[in-house]
């Protein structure tokens, strides 16, 4: 049987991290551990990030992601393309990081992401080798 509890425990970690960023949490109006933000009126720039399990390779092992989505009202791009800023800042922390996982975190992919009119944004994907299960 697969265990999930590290999920809650990486995510939490995460959106310590990011508040801790000085430059994330400058920038960054929101800072979300769901890829969604709820009631959202003001147009501003938003981070936000979950984590999934794409393959379980065997009852030793598993793949995680962390998925993150770094997006921006058109307004707010042209001011120093906070994207950019953001998804730069992002990857130095994540990207090689020992914190998560039994090996480093890999950057996989950065794909343009849109959430709804006028927002621009990046998605970015980090892979994790991880234990399936749970010494008995």
């Amino acid at each position: 049987m697969a265990y999930l509890e590290e999920i809650i425990r990486y995510k939490t970690k995460l959106l310590a991290q990011f508040g801790q960023n000085k430059t994330v949490s400058e920038h960054a109006d929101q800072i979300m551990p769901y890829p969604f933000i709820p009631g959202q009126t003001q147009k501003g720039t938003y981070v936000t990030f979950d984590m999934y399990v794409p393959q379980i390779r065997d009852k030793h092992l598993k793949d995680l992601q962390i998925v993150v989505n770094v997006f921006s009202h058109g307004e707010h791009v042209s001011e120093g393309n906070r994207v950019d800023l953001l998804c730069g800042e992002i990857d130095g922390m994540l990207n090689g990081s020992p914190d998560f996982g039994i090996e480093d975190v890999k950057l996989v992919s950065v794909l343009p992401y849109s959430p709804a009119e006028n927002y621009y944004g990046k998605q970015l994907t980090y892979a994790i080798l991880d234990f399936n299960q749970k010494k008995r």
